[in-house]
């Protein structure tokens, strides 16, 4: 009577699977590890342009609150690719609409070590991009579904501009 033999793999296989593995846990590494050094590379963060302020805790009252022109921010984070894609459209506005509404974003931090958090605690700032366009103070807009387009917030800045 002969034995049952046990169902084997293709030769080698296993050997492909782990090296397939080890090269996508590899790739995932190399990825987190210039994320971070990318991060603190770039002190500056989301307000890195000549036009646009970086907004924060401790100078909200005097750059929005007792602004005399509207002031457009841009609630933001280095490591949110969504944010990304909008801060060259952010910029752009800045030198679009220098003099007549100041631009400035709030830095929200690295994952984990969060910064700003009276203000995304105060304009309830549960994810980003945001974007609130303030008249004297206030909130004027909320953009919080998704990215606004750059013609949607020059439409808005515009109307801003209009009501005085």
């Amino acid at each position: 009577m002969s034995q049952p033999q046990p169902s084997q793999a293709p030769a080698g296989s296993p050997i492909w699977i782990l090296l397939i593995g080890g090269l996508l846990g590899g790739g995932l590494l190399l990825f987190m590890a210039w994320d971070s050094f990318f991060a603190r590379s770039n002190p500056k963060g989301p307000a890195a342009s000549a036009h646009v302020i970086e907004l924060t805790d401790e100078n909200w009252q005097k750059e929005v609150v007792d602004s005399g022109v509207p002031v457009l921010v841009d609630f933001t984070a280095l490591w949110c690719p969504p944010c990304q894609k909008l801060a060259p459209t952010i910029h752009k506005l800045a030198e679009q609409f220098k003099g007549k509404v100041k631009v400035g974003a709030v830095d929200l931090g690295p994952r984990g070590t969060p910064r700003n958090t009276k203000l995304t605690e105060k304009f309830d700032v549960g994810s980003i991009p945001r974007v609130i366009l303030f008249k004297r103070g206030e909130a004027f807009k909320d953009f919080d579904a998704g990215i606004p387009s750059e013609e949607m917030l020059v439409r808005f800045l515009e109307m801003a501009l209009a009501k005085n």
